[in-house]
Formats: C-alpha cells, sequence, structure tokens
C-alpha cells in the first residue's frame, strides 16, 4: 500500500497551485500520512479498491469502504494523475457504475481535510445533499 503514497507524490498535488516549495513538502508529507493511516485499516474496515489504468500505467486509484447501512459506501481516498485529461471524470465513471451495479445507491466523499480546493471541488460535483460535520473531542479532565 505504500506504494499508493508514491503514486500520489509522483502524480504532483491536486487541488493545489503551489510548487516546490516547503508548502507543497509539507502538504505531501500530511498527505503520505492521512493515506497510510486510512490503508492500516483497509482490511479491518470492509474496504476496496478500484485502480484505473492507462497503457499499463496507473492514473487513478479510489479507496472506498462499504457502510453496514445497505447501499451506502463512504470514499475515502480519490487520487487521480491530472496530467491525464479526464482521468478524474473517467474514473468517477466507471467507480460509479461498478458501485450501482453491487447495489449502492449513494456515494459519500470524506471530509476535505483542510486539503486546499478539495471542497470547492466536491461541491462542484452537485451532490445531492451535505451531512453535517460533528468534531469530538475528548473530555479535558
Amino acid at each position: 500500500m505504500k506504494q499508493l503514497s508514491q503514486l500520489v507524490n509522483s502524480w504532483g498535488l491536486s487541488y493545489h497551485d503551489a510548487t516546490e516549495s516547503n508548502e507543497y513538502i509539507e502538504y505531501n508529507n500530511f498527505e503520505d500520512k492521512v493515506i497510510q493511516k486510512t490503508l492500516s485499516y483497509f482490511n479491518k474496515l470492509d474496504m476496496a479498491l478500484l485502480m484505473v489504468y492507462l497503457d499499463d500505467k496507473p492514473i487513478a486509484f479510489v479507496t472506498y469502504q462499504f457502510l453496514p447501512q445497505k447501499g451506502y459506501v463512504t470514499i475515502n481516498h480519490f487520487k487521480v494523475n491530472y496530467n491525464i485529461k479526464y482521468a478524474f471524470d473517467f474514473t468517477t465513471h466507471v467507480l460509479a457504475t461498478e458501485l450501482h451495479l453491487a447495489g449502492i445507491h449513494t456515494m459519500n466523499f470524506e471530509q476535505d481535510l483542510g486539503i486546499p480546493g478539495l471542497r470547492a471541488h466536491k461541491e462542484r460535483l452537485r451532490p445531492i445533499d451535505m451531512l453535517r460535520k460533528i468534531d469530538i473531542e475528548p473530555k479535558v479532565t
């Protein structure tokens, strides 16, 4: 699964205009940690992976989790190489088709984790509903 983080690094930033700067490096390190943390629970959380290839090279991957509520999945990570035109659109179509055939009617794209531009990108997908975000903090004694 470490290869997925390496893929993301090789593709560069998806939602940000930063160049090879400290901000870019800091962002990639953060994203690596988030992906690795999620993937450490891959088998325990009934997750699946969709990998899309073009000319035998990966151009996109999606990790998602089947929820206990029948017909629902949560998209954990959706990463594409934006140097490949329409990679996101094609991957979204393939994912939606596969999930529909499996009886899934609702996809929940997880929170944006503060990644610049990701929230705006998700809103452009025209979601039918937005779930309320709830932050839980430990009780301070």
